[in-house]
């Protein structure tokens, strides 16, 4: 008896063995991989895959499908037929059709001698389809659907088709003129017809040029909008931690040039994704394109301190800063919102680099936006052509693979459609252009600089600026003013920041018409030539006012010497100055920021001398040019000094004196030495 129990068990056990394979030898592939035995991970799953039941013959062929998708023993049909057994195994199962289409998005397909790229999308499409019949939810195929339509809209967006004639020719010939656009369908959506682009087919210059008709594909891109935002808006609510949704609407509101919309995506991301540096880039430019430069910045701060510093030597780079008052680099913010919008909508996932290092992305960087974009396609290419009015330059997609380059003709063609060389040129004549646009209006106003020397004969300089009262919003306004020293290479040297208008609140009635609010700021100055820049902003975002101008300082001299003269409508004694005026041994000055007076009233004068080596005299005229009829006024005295710096506080009357222009001259002569220094100005009393 004890025998046939012994051989009722050898019997059985090979069936107990056998039963439990499958499952040991989907474990023991799974750590083969993991030991880098590919080879004998493969032999075990395909032995599952003949032997086990259907759930774990789907395992192991979805496993298989990975190991043949990649890596030493790649093989993309064999990757194909492997997961499509899985999904026909397990039907009713999400999670393989899902790897299907992330093999799918990666291999593709079909063999690309098999099918062209506008089958394989569609059949992509067709199984993210039967995915959210299954789960309305899944992220994986709200952005294949959505990634598609927002490809039919990119295609069609400012895309024409033609009814006659020869696409290329038309396209190149109509890139040497001027193109002007016909008024925007106005059925189209308002956030189309509000759009930077909107659809700006070249119909005037085709026709006129080249002869043939274009037709814009507006319908179709408005369709594929909707389609693409609202995936990508429910990609959003099933997977908000994705950057991928919200790149993609980014893209979209980029392009329509809406942005109210990339702003809120970008806010949404920063709050989903705060570790992630193309949020806070994104916001960045969403900033920028607010019009909210200091919110911009600080988005860019963040973004550059998350990179490492290999990754920030891209994006930053010394410019010259055209606004000092804020603490915004706008130039600087420029070219990160470049950057970023080259990276969103002019990248190409076939080659290893970013879209502001591609062929369109670096005229981008140097050109910014163009006026006017186009785009067309034959069956067998693309052709995009950017207008910056001036300036025309034409890429070509030869494969349709969104891999653009600058169009060259072929051998023997017409070498003036040669837009590499064309490219070269524009470089070199142009290397960039930024126009910085504030968002307020642009006030012209008065400003002057004076020159003058401390006790250790080191350079200062005085800046006057005149404000026009009609510039500023009233009492509650908070006037911003400013004045900075710029170096050679237009680095910021010296910089002087105020919120003034409590203390500034003072007109000076220049004439009837032209009251100004002066402020005045004192600046020393290490530089021979030195650039000097004043700013004013009224606060409401309404006016602004921003000027430079480079001064020539002298040289310190031995002996005798005389700063700049420098007119004044008020001139005190005391030893601190208010806001709007200066102090100058003893003196408290509000100097004028231009050379006008009114006549008749006291002409106020204030300067220094340098170097006297004891008495002295002085003599200050004011003497009219081309008018004979008036004499001249002068002022002129005597006096003693062996100080480094003697000041000079003068008035001189103008109540017999006509309105006309006048030289004005300061002549002082140091008796012990016998030198003579000299300064004229000229002036003109209204």
């Amino acid at each position: 008896m004890k025998c046939w129990v012994i051989v009722l068990a050898v019997l059985l056990l090979p069936v107990t063995a056998a039963a439990q394979t499958p499952r040991l030898d989907l474990r023991f592939a799974t750590e083969s991989v993991e030991a880098g035995r590919l080879k004998h991970a493969e032999t075990l799953l395909r032995g599952v895959a003949r032997e086990g039941t259907p759930a774990e013959r789907a395992v192991a062929y979805a496993r298989l499908a990975e190991l043949y998708a990649t890596g030493p023993i790649e093989h993309h049909g064999r990757a194909r037929r492997a997961i499509q057994r899985a999904v026909d195994l397990m039907p009713d199962s999400t999670s393989y059709k899902v790897q299907q289409l992330e093999l799918w998005q990666a291999i593709g397909s079909d063999p690309p001698w098999i099918s062209v790229p506008m089958s394989r999308k569609a059949r992509r499409e067709g199984l993210a389809r039967r995915i959210l019949d299954q789960d309305p939810r899944n992220a994986m195929a709200l952005e294949e659907l959505g990634s598609g339509k927002f490809f039919d809209f990119r295609v069609q967006f400012s895309a024409v088709s033609f009814v006659t004639g020869t696409l290329g020719d038309a396209l190149l010939t109509a890139a040497d003129t001027s193109f002007t656009f016909p008024p925007l369908d106005p059925s189209a959506p308002a956030v189309l017809r509000e759009g930077r682009y909107a659809f700006k087919p070249l119909r005037d210059a085709l026709v006129q040029r080249a002869g043939v008709y274009p037709i814009s594909k507006q319908g179709a891109a408005t369709q594929a909008f909707d389609q693409a935002e609202s995936f990508f808006r429910r990609q959003v609510e099933s997977a908000p931690d994705s950057p991928v949704p919200y790149r993609y609407l980014a893209r979209i509101y980029l392009m329509l040039g809406h942005t109210s919309g990339v702003r809120a995506v970008a806010e949404q991301f920063v709050r989903e994704r705060p570790d992630l540096t193309e949020a806070h880039l994104l916001a960045g430019l969403a900033r920028h394109r607010d019009g909210d430069p200091s919110a911009a910045e600080a988005a860019f701060d963040t973004a550059l301190d998350l990179m490492t510093e290999d990754e920030r030597s891209e994006y930053v780079v010394d410019t010259s800063d055209p606004r000092l008052l804020t603490d915004a680099d706008e130039r600087q913010l420029e070219r990160l919102s470049r950057i970023v919008y080259a990276d969103l909508l002019l990248e190409n996932r076939d080659v290893p680099y970013p879209g502001h290092e591609s062929e369109r992305g670096e005229v981008y960087l140097r050109y910014g936006e163009p006026v006017a974009y186009v785009q067309t396609s034959t069956p067998e290419d693309r052709i995009e052509v950017w207008d910056y009015g001036d300036l025309n330059f034409v890429f070509h997609d030869p494969g349709k693979t969104g891999h653009y380059v600058l169009y060259s003709p072929p051998a023997g063609g017409n070498p003036q459609l040669d837009f590499v060389l064309r490219a070269r040129t524009a470089f070199r004549d142009r290397p960039e252009r930024f126009e910085y646009e504030p968002t307020g209006t642009r006030v012209s106003f008065p400003f002057l600089t004076y020159a003058f020397q401390d006790g250790d004969g080191q350079n200062e300089l005085v800046a006057a600026l005149g404000i026009p009262t009609a510039s500023t919003a009233g009492a509650d306004a908070d006037l911003q003013t400013g004045a900075f020293i710029l170096d050679a290479e237009t680095d910021l040297v010296r910089a002087e920041r105020r919120h003034a208008w409590s203390t500034l609140d003072e007109r000076i009635l220049v004439d009837a018409t032209v009251p100004l609010i002066v402020d005045a700021f004192e600046l020393s100055v290490d530089q021979p030539e030195p650039t000097v820049a004043v700013e004013f902003d009224s606060g409401a975002g309404e006016y602004l006012g921003f000027e430079r101008t480079i001064r020539t300082l002298p040289e310190a001299a031995d002996g005798l010497s005389l700063s700049d003269l420098m007119p004044a409508y008020s001139i005190d004694y005391g030893d601190e100055a208010p806001l709007g005026r200066v102090l100058r041994a003893g003196h408290i000055i509000q100097p004028a920021p231009w050379l006008r007076f009114e006549a008749g009233e006291p002409l106020r004068l204030y300067a220094e001398a340098y170097g006297l080596t004891g008495r002295y005299e002085v003599e200050a005229r004011l003497s009219p040019r081309g008018q004979d009829a008036a004499e001249p006024v002068s002022v002129s005295f005597n006096g003693s000094s062996v100080r480094a710096t003697e000041p000079f506080a003068l008035e001189l009357d103008t109540s017999t004196l006509p309105a006309g222009t006048y030289r004005l001259t300061f002549t002082i002569r140091d008796l012990r030495s016998d030198q003579v220094a000299e300064q004229r100005l000229t002036v003109r009393l209204r």
